[in-house]
């Protein structure tokens, strides 16, 4: 089972009309090897955001990627994704998927 497990990276300070087969060419010049690249969206405005989502085989050599500093003349920053493990919870009423400005 850990075998089948991705390292999931958020990648900021591209631009939003970065090419992704641009930047899957630029992580393999580095040595990396991705699986998936996505460009991240706002779920509100329906936008692009200036963050890409490359998803990568969980071992060492995928870990230093968070060292890198700069894909082509752009300064980039390399970031684990956070993800929420539990819903938002009123801090007004105490009940679960609501956040206490949005409490009846």
């Amino acid at each position: 089972m850990a075998h089948n497990k991705q390292l999931k990276v958020v990648i900021r300070g591209l631009p939003t009309d970065f090419d992704q087969d641009e930047l899957m060419s630029e992580l393999h010049s580095f040595g990396f090897t991705p699986n998936h690249i996505s460009l991240l969206r706002n779920r509100k405005t329906n936008t692009n955001m200036p963050l890409f989502l490359v998803t990568l085989p969980k071992c060492p050599a995928n870990q230093e990627i968070f060292n890198m500093k700069t894909i082509g003349f752009f300064r980039v920053a390399a970031e684990p994704l956070n993800k929420f493990s539990m819903p938002p919870q009123c801090y007004r009423c105490q009940e679960f998927f609501h956040h206490s400005r949005f409490c009846a």
